[in-house]
């Protein structure tokens, strides 16, 4: 069918199938299909052009082209501020600290890790977190 030969498959085919499905598919369903197209080849004992470099360089292009940012936290505007003020208890110590904490953070544009360490102590490293000699009134 449209003179296409199926095994040995030519790298031009499979660049064509693989810009192809990249019209419907992410780069690891096609880089698993291309890796199933070389299992086939394996399995019948015929060569598959795995160092094309044709092959290569589209399946870059590919990953590169389909690639997703990474979900970004939606920032903390002044109306969340106000909406969290209603449940701070400022004669509260422990709640006056959150809120301190929670202020330090939204104005000093500090991320989330910096300021709560990672739930493994161990691993804390005082130079990469706030600390309490860091702040300064």
């Amino acid at each position: 069918f449209f003179s296409l030969v199926l095994l040995p498959a030519k790298s031009e085919d499979l660049v064509l199938f693989a810009e192809l499905m990249a019209l419907s598919s992410g780069y690891d369903h096609i880089k698993a299909v291309i890796g199933s197209i070389g299992f086939l080849h394996k399995n019948f004992g015929q060569q598959f052009p795995h160092d094309s470099f044709q092959l290569k360089t589209t399946l870059q292009s590919l990953k590169r082209r389909l690639a997703r940012a990474p979900n970004q936290a939606l920032p903390i505007s002044p109306s969340h501020l106000v909406a969290m003020y209603q449940f701070i208890d400022v004669d509260n110590p422990q709640d006056l600290a959150v809120w301190c904490c929670i202020l330090v953070g939204f104005f000093g544009l500090l991320r989330k890790k910096s300021i709560c360490p990672e739930d493994d102590v161990s691993k804390l490293d005082p130079s990469k977190i706030l600390t309490v000699r860091k702040v300064a009134l």
